[in-house]
């Protein structure tokens, strides 16, 4: 989206199989979460998805967005199982998890949208 004129215009499209969400630009490359996967994907501005690592997060992921002070791509995620806390973390750029920045309990943060930290 032109953020002057406030006018979206598509980038590229995705197969009907991948719902991307959350996205986060770094680096060149569009990165979003698979919502039914709920793996981290990366799509070059032309659409060529890129090979990242296939390891499944250890929490349900929500949002993506980019820490620019420290340079790299983050997480926010809810609790799954017995966990109860929301946690922002590092994402690799290989689409592995990283280290965690801070968690909170839950209900504490409520987001499903992050654009920078």
């Amino acid at each position: 989206m032109d953020a002057s004129s406030g006018v979206a215009t598509v980038l590229f499209t995705t197969d009907l199989n991948i719902y991307f969400q959350g996205g986060a630009v770094f680096n060149n490359l569009v990165y979003g979460i698979d919502e039914d996967t709920q793996k981290i994907l990366a799509y070059s501005f032309e659409g060529v998805q890129q090979s990242l690592s296939d390891a499944a997060p250890s929490e349900h992921l929500h949002a993506l967005g980019v820490d620019f002070d420290n340079l790299q791509i983050i997480s926010y995620s809810t609790p799954v199982g017995t966990d109860t806390s929301n946690v922002l973390r590092k994402i690799n750029t290989d689409g592995s998890e990283g280290a965690v920045i801070f968690s909170t309990p839950t209900n504490d943060i409520d987001a499903q949208d992050i654009a920078y930290f």
